[in-house]
């Protein structure tokens, strides 16, 4: 229900984490979860790296180099229907999702994975 929910308002999702003990005693011994025995947290690594790996990709490029390549795809957009109608500030907030990994197909497969499908 809360994937869904969140989709209706377009409110663009990075990753979900495990509902999972290994948070609540690695905060309790003063650990990161990444610190914890590798068989107790495997299940937990591949969501954990998913937020790392969008984290990373956030800090890789500048303020002025996103904004380029936003605009570059909002640009796009406006082109594919022949520059009639269309909203520029919705083909913006598009392209910036797009641009920061957290367009509908990431969300989808990262709660796919989450889900355990």
């Amino acid at each position: 229900m809360l994937m869904r929910f969140l989709g209706s308002l377009k409110i663009p999702l990075i990753g979900a984490l495990r509902d999972s003990q290994n948070f609540v005693q690695a905060a309790a011994l003063g650990l990161g979860v990444c610190e914890l025995p590798l068989h107790r947290v495997k299940d937990d690594l591949p969501s954990l790296d998913a937020i790392g790996g969008w984290l990373e990709r956030r800090k890789a490029m500048s303020r002025v180099q996103r904004d380029a390549l936003i605009a570059k795809a909002a640009y796009r957009y406006a082109e594919a229907r022949g520059f009639v109608g269309g909203d520029p500030t919705a083909d913006w907030l598009r392209a910036a999702q797009e641009v920061d990994g957290s367009g509908t197909d990431e969300v989808a497969s990262g709660y796919s994975a989450w889900a355990g499908r």
